[in-house]
């Protein structure tokens, strides 16, 4: 074989080696293109996207099954055409979609819209439309290529969210819970967000707080203490409950740390408890009016029976009116049952007025008597005394001291419901820290107080009673305190309780005075009484004149001013006049008694007043008054009173 035979042979296997890889090749790309068309028509189909491709020219369309079926046509439609596809876009969205596809061809940029379309059964969808265009060399367009997706879903989706953010954003705003975050340091907070209703807090939208520090929206005074509670929160990692007054409201703020490692962030929310005040306020008012009602019922009961006692009495006194022994004896029962019945509307009034006691120096033991047998009359308690021979005298209200001793008494009453010895004891005792005191000891063997009680056995309308008021021993309590003196309660459930009221002592006075006949007075004196009750004035008039004195009267100040300068003129003056602290329509006796002084700084003058706590009552001097007669007072305080004053 020649050498060219070989070259041809072997030029022959090149060609046909290179022919077949070609082969081999082409095959390859054919099936790789086939995989690829595989793979990008099921793409477009699970991804539900639609293909066209619009021929300007010829306004012709095609589109894939997909685009079909986004539009809600069926897949044997065919010739579909630019005006099918214009007459399902939704009328309102035509106008703006055609421009958008104008602009896109003009400007040789991308098509991309977001519009409404018709189905042929009236539905509307949502589709968002992408398309690119395809320009021949002079830049003229021919045809354009795109893809659309149904976003219908979406679009409800978003009209419910945007439906339920303006439900939220109108609940915040008026909603009494106000929601804030706030960057904190130690010299600042700043709000990072808050929400808008925050205007009827601080009078801005939570908006226009953003970016702003606590000085810039509050006072120098409240911001610095809003920021120091804030960065205690951060700085501690607790969260805080505060609560604060803005504005005449009331205000629960609750914060908590957020954890970031480049920032302090605290989170909260503030909640207007106003009209949880309010309402909390008016059950404690109901509360107290339950508790007063309940305290009232009592006092009337307790009323209806020295009123049975003091009619009872009246009436032996009047059927032996020819005996003096009897009917003077029945009197003094009498005067007695009307002497209870002023400590009870002491009581009212320690209630009503805070109870200021209007001290006088006076001996316990009979204060102490009289009160243990009134507060068990009729009981089937027995009870035993026992007194130191020198007991000391003490400054006190008797009627105050005498309510305590009851109020107790009727406790340990209460608590022997089978009976039993209640045992009462008064001594001088000597503290080095305080001084001397007596000590007044109140036992009795009845159930007990619960050691989890013995805190709140002071605590005003807390009571375990039924029927009581829970206001008796928080009674108790103010009136000792008010005489500077103190409670100390010991007690084991089922072996009785022991009060010790302790009062501070004080020098006996000489109470052996020789008892002043009626008729025996200092002088006799010419008295103006001054009062609004009219029945208050004669029966003041009549017993004047038992003591033989001139008397004269005037139903309010301005009228007793006017009589006293008149006297003063005409060279009769009063020597005392006596003056009621309220009068109803008219000048009462403070104003009174400055008045008179500027006309005679030398008068003697007397108040008097059934408010015994009042304080021209109890400090009298302080006013200008010389005496106090607290209402009702007996035939002989008023005597003693004159007398010493004429004297």
């Amino acid at each position: 074989m020649t050498a060219l035979g070989v070259i041809f042979i072997l030029l022959s296997a090149a060609i046909t080696f290179l022919f077949y890889k070609y082969i081999t090749e082409s095959k390859r790309a054919a099936e790789s293109l086939r995989e690829s068309e595989q793979r990008l028509t099921l793409a477009v189909s699970s991804g539900k996207v639609g293909i066209w491709e619009w021929d300007i020219p010829t306004g012709q369309l095609v589109w894939n099954e997909q685009l079909k079926a986004i539009f809600g046509l069926p897949s044997s439609i065919t010739g579909l055409t630019l005006d099918k596809f214009i007459s399902s876009i939704h009328p309102d969205d035509l106008e703006f979609t055609e421009q958008s596809f104008r602009d896109a061809l003009q400007q040789q940029k991308e098509f991309k819209h977001e519009y409404r379309i018709l189905w042929p059964d009236g539905s509307v969808h949502w589709i968002l439309a992408i398309g690119h265009g395809i320009y021949d060399k002079a830049g003229n367009p021919l045809k354009m290529l795109g893809s659309a997706l149904d976003t219908t879903e979406r679009k409800q989706t978003e009209a419910k969210l945007q439906e339920t953010n303006e439900l939220f954003e109108l609940f915040m705003r008026y909603s009494p819970v106000y929601t804030f975050i706030k960057e904190v340091t130690p010299i600042e907070s700043r709000v990072m967000h808050a929400s808008e209703n925050f205007e009827q807090m601080v009078g801005i939208p939570g908006s226009e707080m953003v970016g702003k520090t606590m000085k810039d929206l509050f006072s120098d005074q409240f911001a610095a203490k809003i920021t120091e509670d804030d960065w205690a929160v951060v700085s501690s990692g607790s969260v805080l409950k505060v609560d604060e007054d803005l504005n005449g409201r009331n205000y629960t703020t609750i914060k908590f740390p957020i954890i970031q490692t480049n920032k302090t962030l605290l989170a909260g929310f503030t909640i207007d408890i106003t009209e949880r005040k309010k309402m909390e306020e008016q059950i404690r008012q109901s509360q107290k009016l339950e508790s007063i009602g309940t305290l009232a019922g009592g006092i009337a009961h307790d009323f209806n029976n020295l009123l049975q006692g003091i009619f009872g009495y009246i009436s032996i006194a009047k059927l032996n009116a020819g005996n003096k022994d009897k009917s003077l004896a029945a009197l003094e029962q009498a005067e007695k049952a009307l002497h209870m019945s002023v400590n009870l509307t002491t009581q009212l009034l320690t209630f009503s007025k805070g109870g200021k006691p209007a001290k006088k120096k006076i001996p316990l033991q009979p204060v102490i008597e009289n009160s243990v047998k009134f507060a068990l009359s009729g009981s089937r308690v027995n009870y035993s005394l026992a007194f130191d021979k020198d007991l000391r005298h003490v400054d006190a209200d008797e009627g105050q001291v005498g309510q305590v001793i009851q109020n107790i008494v009727l406790n340990a009453d209460q608590a022997m419901p089978e009976g039993g010895t209640i045992v009462i004891s008064a001594k001088n005792i000597h503290s080095m820290e305080k001084g001397e005191y007596i000590k007044i000891s109140i036992q009795d063997n009845g159930i007990g107080i619960p050691e989890n009680y013995m805190q709140k056995i002071f605590d005003p309308y807390f009571t375990t009673k039924e029927k009581g008021s829970g206001l008796g021993l928080a009674t108790c309590y103010s009136i000792i305190k008010n005489h500077g003196g103190f409670i100390d309660v010991r007690s084991e459930p089922g072996k009785g309780t022991i009060f010790s009221v302790y009062l501070p002592a004080v020098e006996k006075e000489n109470m052996n005075i020789e008892p002043t006949d009626v008729s025996s007075v200092v002088r006799k004196g010419k008295v103006l009484i001054m009062d609004d009750d009219e029945l208050v004035r004669n029966i003041g008039r009549e017993l004047l004149k038992e003591l033989g004195h001139d008397v004269d009267t005037a139903e309010h100040g301005e009228a007793a001013i006017k009589k006293y300068k008149e006297s003063m003129e005409s060279g009769s003056p009063f020597d005392i006049v006596i003056l009621d602290l309220t009068i109803r329509g008219g000048m009462g006796g403070i104003d009174t008694i400055e008045q008179l002084l500027a006309v005679n700084p030398e008068i003697k003058a007397i108040v008097s007043s059934g408010y015994a706590d009042n304080a021209a009552v109890s400090d009298h001097h302080d006013y200008g008054f010389s005496a106090c007669l607290s209402k009702p007072y007996k035939f002989e305080d008023l005597r003693d009173a004159l007398n010493k004053l004429l004297g």
